[in-house]
């Protein structure tokens, strides 16, 4: 039996019919957990109803909104800000994707992002409608600071602790003379000195997590080393006497070694002003030499003139 072909009028016809069953007269009356006849999905979180139009997240937290003939058709007209306000909210939706938000604050930044189309069928104030997008932008940027921050904190822990468990293991397997001795240990307290560092300076840190977790990963391993290198210096200026003034009144030296290598890897100041230091004293070492040569020369030249 063959398939009768519906004309191009018949099917028109059956899409008019198929749009009148679709179409909403009043959203006033729906609640969370109805179906929305126009998108055909579940109301999962109502953000705003009313006669003219709906606003609602659909079970996959995706911003789905609608308006009744009578909006459209209307005196009632969309905002001058329609199209710059859907296509920032489509922007920030899409954004949001990528960042991989907990459900529940996914679930309140795509109501805000709701309430910015609200006030835009509202047909708000542009200034009104503007700020609550900024307020939603700005909600999403702080969860993806966050986000950045726990990767950097997580890698850095990981790291310190990865390296203070290979210098127990290196400590506790041998004996070492008494150079090696304070150093590893200070460069122990380097890397805990550094962490410290990152911990206490967490919220000023300069995070973002479009530069991937990669990145972020390298920047605190980078952290990490910069503080083990910083108590090596301080241990290694220890034992060449260049501090010896500190620790000759010291009854503990040892912990005040420690302490320095503590305050090597936290401190942004000490290692640059401990090279320093160091280039200060080769400075004088070279000149010296010099001075002394120049010193001779005039005293030759007195003797010929005496001659």
């Amino acid at each position: 039996m063959e398939e009768k072909k519906m004309t191009v009028q018949e099917k028109n016809v059956v899409g008019e019919e198929f749009r009148d069953q679709r179409r909403v007269e009043n959203y006033a009356y729906f609640r969370e957990g109805d179906i929305d006849p126009s998108s055909g999905k579940k109301i999962a979180k109502l953000i705003m109803s009313n006669p003219d139009y709906i606003v609602y997240l659909d079970p996959d937290l995706r911003i789905e909104w609608a308006v009744t003939e009578g909006y459209e058709d209307g005196n009632k007209k969309y905002s001058e800000l329609f199209s710059e306000v859907v296509s920032k909210v489509i922007e920030l939706e899409g954004l949001s994707e990528s960042v991989s938000l907990p459900k529940s604050q996914m679930m309140e930044y795509r109501t805000l992002l709701g309430a910015a189309i609200v006030v835009m069928l509202e047909r708000d104030k542009p200034e009104i409608i503007r700020e609550v997008v900024k307020k939603a932008e700005a909600y999403l940027k702080d969860r993806m600071a966050e986000k950045a921050r726990k990767w950097y904190l997580i890698s850095s822990f990981a790291y310190t602790g990865i390296y203070l468990l290979v210098m127990l293991i290196v400590l506790h397997a041998g004996t070492y003379d008494d150079l090696w001795s304070h150093i590893l240990p200070g460069t122990t307290m380097g890397a805990l000195g550094a962490l410290v560092f990152i911990v206490s300076r967490s919220q000023q840190l300069f995070v973002n997590i479009s530069a991937g977790q990669t990145l972020h990963f390298l920047e605190s391993a980078a952290r990490i080393i910069v503080g083990i290198l910083g108590g090596l210096l301080a241990a290694l200026a220890v034992k060449a006497d260049i501090l010896l003034g500190i620790f000759e009144s010291s009854k503990e030296p040892l912990a005040l070694l420690l302490i320095l290598c503590f305050v090597a890897g936290a401190s942004e100041r000490l290692v640059p002003s401990l090279i320093k230091h160091v280039e200060g004293m080769m400075e004088k070492e070279k000149k010296e030499p010099g001075s002394k040569q120049e010193e001779k020369k005039p005293q030759a030249k007195n003797k010929r003139q005496g001659k």
